[in-house]
């Protein structure tokens, strides 16, 4: 299924390498320069690979590809960062960066609507 994609990005430099495929489409810090486990540290989604002390494209508003860690109900499902930069389904008391716009399964990467500049904080 093709997206249509629109993504917000920034540059950001990256203190680790960050070439293996497996990080893409992960949530980055820009603290750390590299892949985050929170989403309170979160700043976006990696977008493009570096090696350490060059800049990477990091989408942090819009709809845009993530990696999900934790298989995701259904489409609307708000989404939070869990253990290295995984999206999956946010519950009371997590930050939610966004929503998936499809269900997906622990793996996937899938389409979601992300906002990084306004984290929601779900007392539901």
């Amino acid at each position: 299924m093709t997206t249509s994609i629109k993504e917000e990005l920034y540059q950001v430099p990256a203190l680790a390498d960050l070439i293996a495929e497996s990080a893409m489409h992960h949530a980055i810090s820009l603290i750390s320069g590299t892949i985050t486990p929170t989403a309170r540290e979160s700043i976006g989604v990696l977008k493009s690979k570096a090696l350490n002390g060059n800049n990477v494209a990091v989408c942090y508003q819009g709809i845009t590809k993530v990696a999900v860690g934790a298989a995701v109900g259904s489409a609307g499902a708000p989404l939070t960062v869990t253990t290295s930069g995984w999206f999956a389904g946010a519950t009371s008391g997590q930050f939610a960066v966004g929503r998936s716009l499809a269900s997906a399964n622990s793996g996937d990467v899938v389409a979601a609507m992300v906002d990084f500049k306004n984290l929601q904080y779900l007392a539901v």
